[in-house]
């Protein structure tokens, strides 16, 4: 044996790897695996053992698959439920920012997805756009107020450069004061301490500021240099509202003595009486244009005239109570009157045709202003509130309820989403809420 392992041995060089089979030592077999399986009839085990391997496979794809479609549609519930939370947290926070604007601020956020945060849930949450116009509200809402201290008594008042740089503010006892928009800080006094200023205006150009006052005189100021340039005298009765045309070459003003009055702007004579109200002209507003001539009495009508002549064009009818205000859209289409009936009504200037009612308010409506885009409609009211409403749904937007008296007069600014509100009581107070330009003046009724 020794003798034929040693023979083996020295032959391994020369044999083919190809051609070796192992076998045992004994030499009894050479089944190193079985040569029996059990497969179909007609089948070799090798290829139906890969058809099952094959099946198997598939299976599995199956199942990873199911498995991947089980996690979308879990995503899919939670973020649809995700998403109804969102709109339920931005309905919550509509509703409470009208007086609580901080925890309005805080739903809004809770409705919205923060990418940063380590919470999968707050970072996938699905975005939900009206959560983020109420975010934008609330945070409006509390960096809105600024209380314009200085007037002894109640302010009647409120003018707003076009440039949104200044605030004037007239008031029943200490004539008119000039504010810095920016910093609040006041810039200067108009008129004697015991002025009773009843109604303000600002040039287009910003470059003069009119004063209507209780004893029937109208006072035309440097804007700048606060200096009298000149005074427009006619009325017999306390100015209850003025107005400037855009170009800044007329005048319009209403009076206790039931009259409108229109004045050439530079030489400050008069050149145009509006007869026609039986009661006091509490309102008085121009178009862009300068072709139209809009003002609101107390006999509960509004009229419209022509500019030029005279002329009264028509009458907006269907208050039923007194008008204490009115306002023009920049584009000279709409009219939007405010009344002791407690509604403010928007009219088609060119129909004469009442298109819309805004109602809400608990007192009368003594001030409207409307943006320059024709967007929205602000109203102030002896409720002490001020409301903001879109233009072509009428619905209400914004409450802002601040105020501890009555809201007097209103105005915003052109493009600093501010709107600036007077009030019976003595400070001036500073509130945004949406864009455009006007003023309107009026004493407590």
């Amino acid at each position: 044996m020794a003798a034929a392992r040693a023979e083996l041995k020295a032959e391994q060089p020369g044999l083919d790897p190809q051609r070796l089979v192992f076998i045992d030592e004994t030499a009894v077999t050479t089944k190193m695996v079985r040569n029996y399986g059990r497969a179909p009839r007609g089948q070799r085990v090798a290829y139906w053992q890969r058809g099952v391997a094959e099946q198997q496979r598939g299976m599995a794809a199956q199942q990873r698959d199911n498995a991947v479609k089980s996690e979308r549609l879990a995503k899919e519930q939670r973020d649809q439920a995700l998403l109804t939370q969102s709109k339920y947290l931005t309905d919550a926070a509509d509703q409470i920012s009208f007086r609580d604007p901080g925890t309005g601020l805080l739903l809004a956020l809770e409705a919205l997805p923060d990418p940063s945060s380590d919470n999968e849930i707050v970072r996938e949450r699905p975005y939900w756009a009206p959560a983020a116009v109420s975010l934008d509200a609330a945070r409006r809402l509390l960096r809105e107020k600024r209380v314009l201290i200085g007037h002894m008594s109640q302010v009647l008042s409120i003018a707003l450069t076009t440039d949104g740089t200044r605030i004037i503010a007239g008031s029943s006892v200490s004539g008119a004061r000039v504010w810095d928009a920016i910093s609040f800080a006041e810039l200067g006094q108009l008129g004697d301490y015991m002025d009773n200023v009843t109604s303000v205006a600002v040039t287009a150009d910003g470059t003069r500021i009119i004063t209507g006052s209780a004893n029937g005189t109208v006072r035309v100021r440097d804007a700048k240099t606060f200096a009298e340039l000149g005074q427009l005298r006619g009325h017999n009765n306390v100015v209850l509202s003025v107005a400037a045309t855009a170009d800044g070459g007329r005048i319009i003003t209403g009076s206790s003595d039931h009259t409108a009055r229109v004045w050439d702007a530079q030489t400050f004579a008069e050149v145009g009486q509006l007869g026609g109200h039986t009661q006091p002209v509490r309102g008085v507003a121009v178009t862009g244009d300068g072709t139209r001539i809009v003002t609101g009495s107390e006999d509960n009508i509004a009229r419209i005239w022509d500019a030029r002549t005279f002329a009264e064009l028509g009458r907006l009818e269907g208050h039923t109570d007194r008008i204490l205000s009115v306002a023009v859209t920049a584009d000279g289409a709409r009219i939007i009157t405010g009344s002791t009936d407690r509604t403010a009504r928007v009219w088609d200037a060119r129909t004469f045709a009442e298109l819309g009612q805004l109602r809400g308010h608990s007192g009368e409506v003594s001030g409207v202003v409307v943006s320059t885009d024709g967007a929205f409609i602000v109203s102030g009211s002896h409720d002490a509130t001020v409301r903001i409403w879109d233009a072509k749904t009428f619905a209400l937007l914004r409450l802002l309820d601040g105020h501890t008296g009555w809201v007097t007069s209103v105005a915003a600014t052109a493009g600093d989403d501010a709107t600036t509100v007077g009030r019976q009581a003595t400070p001036a107070a500073s509130r945004q809420a949406a864009s455009g330009r006007s003023t309107r003046g009026g004493i407590p009724s």
